[in-house]
Parts: structure tokens; C-alpha cells; sequence
């Protein structure tokens, strides 16, 4: 039962700071554009003005389920793309970059293209309609221009998550558990529910936030240029109490 829980209890705790923004639209444009709208802790604005409510291609209300004998086999295969694709090699691809003092350019460019992919799988025949019901439907909700340049998700991966990967050293099988869940278990309960942190996994997760996340350290990390701003200001629960 602990297992269960553990995934889902943190999701209050890392939504803001982690979620993808809910992107609201308030009038009609051909492209996304910025608004004034601003959530407290964040670098990004949380709205945007779109032709559809999400900026996704389609609106909330117009999505609907096609229920094929191979709708949930194409669901489950689009999060098996999600768990052995970049969430595989990308913290591996971090540290080296890191080790080198080299910045990974195409992080965004990799991270967006994952959902992207996702996205045209699941979608039938150009949408409205989509595969996988409830457990597929959080992905829908996405916009692959959107995601290289506003995204907080993105943003926090590539320019915090991934130059501090060096600092996540957790113990055997943590890293897959802790990149599956911010991956997928963090996108909605029935994900969370499916993709779980073990207690030690969600541990090993906390320390690396409490390391990053803290904008007045005890003891600085000693790592090359220090930790990125935006680690500091996103909103991440460090403390350890909270985020356990």
C-alpha cells in the first residue's frame, strides 16, 4: 500500500512546480502568445492565447475516446515509448554533458519531440478522436511549439533537472522509478497510480530537491557554475518533510 501511495501523495506537492501549465486560452489567435497572467514562484506565464482552449489541437470538450480492440494496446505502447526512450538515456546524456562542461542544446528539442510522438500516436485519424480513454488522455493536452519555448515541464528538465543530474545518486532502480513518475506518474492520478515511487525512490527524490531546490543552502553544492537560478525559484518542495 505504501508503494500505491507514494506517487500519488506527491503530486500536490510537485504540481505547480512540475506539471505542464494548464494553458487556458482567452481569445482566438493564430499563434500562442503570451498574456500577463503570472503564478507566484514560477519564471513562465501559466496562459496563453490560442485557437483552442489548451493550445492543444483540438478542445478539452472535443476530444473523445474510439474504443478499437487495439485502443488500449496503442495507449500502453505510447507510454512504453515514454519509459524506454529519452527518460532512458537522457540522465546519462546529462552527466557526460555536464562532466564536460557542455550544455546539452537539444534537450528541449528531445524532451518536446517525446510527447509530440506520443500525441500523433494516440490521436485517430487527426482527432478528435483518441486511443486509450483516461489513462491516455493527459497527453493530449499539448503543444510542440509551446513546449521548446514556455513550457515550465521542459524548462525545468533541460535547465535545472538535467545540469543537476550529476548530484542524483540514488540507489539501484531508484533512477528508473524517479524518471518514469516525472515522466508520466506526475501528468495524473491514474498515471501516478501506475507509475509509483517507492518510499526509498521518493527519498532518494527529495534529497536531490533539498540539494537543488534550497535557495539559501547550509552547505552550497560543489558542483561546476552552481546550480541553476531556476531551481531555486521554481517552487520545488526541498524541505525534506513535505516532500516525503
Amino acid at each position: 500500500a505504501m508503494l500505491r501511495r507514494a506517487g500519488p501523495r506527491l503530486l500536490p506537492l510537485l504540481a505547480l512546480a512540475l506539471l505542464p501549465a494548464r494553458l487556458r486560452a482567452q481569445d482566438a489567435t493564430a499563434e500562442g502568445s503570451l498574456t500577463t497572467t503570472w503564478i507566484p514562484g514560477t519564471l513562465l506565464p501559466d496562459r496563453f492565447e490560442c485557437e483552442t482552449f489548451s493550445c492543444a489541437k483540438w478542445n478539452p470538450w472535443e476530444w473523445y475516446p474510439v474504443d478499437f480492440p487495439n485502443s488500449t494496446v496503442i495507449c500502453q505502447e505510447v507510454q512504453d515509448d515514454l519509459t524506454t526512450g529519452f527518460a532512458v538515456y537522457a540522465p546519462d546524456m546529462c552527466r557526460r554533458l555536464k562532466e564536460a562542461n557542455l550544455p546539452y542544446e537539444n534537450c528541449k528539442k528531445d524532451y518536446c519531440q517525446m510527447f509530440d510522438d506520443a500525441v500523433k500516436k494516440l490521436v485517430h485519424l487527426e482527432g478528435p478522436g483518441y486511443y486509450g480513454r483516461d489513462t491516455c488522455e493527459p497527453f493530449l493536452d499539448f503543444n510542440r511549439s509551446l513546449c521548446e519555448k514556455e513550457y515550465r515541464d521542459a524548462q525545468v528538465f533541460c535547465d535545472c533537472f538535467c545540469p543537476m543530474m550529476p548530484l542524483f545518486d540514488p540507489i539501484p532502480g531508484c533512477e528508473e522509478e524517479v524518471m518514469h513518475f516525472l515522466v508520466l506518474g506526475k501528468r495524473s492520478a491514474i498515471l501516478a497510480e501506475k507509475y509509483p515511487m517507492s518510499p526509498l525512490c521518493a527519498a532518494d527524490m527529495c534529497r536531490w530537491f533539498e540539494l537543488i531546490g534550497n535557495p539559501l543552502p547550509p552547505n552550497p553544492v560543489d558542483i561546476a557554475y552552481g546550480v541553476p537560478n531556476i531551481c531555486h525559484v521554481i517552487g520545488f518542495p526541498f524541505k525534506p518533510n513535505p516532500c516525503e
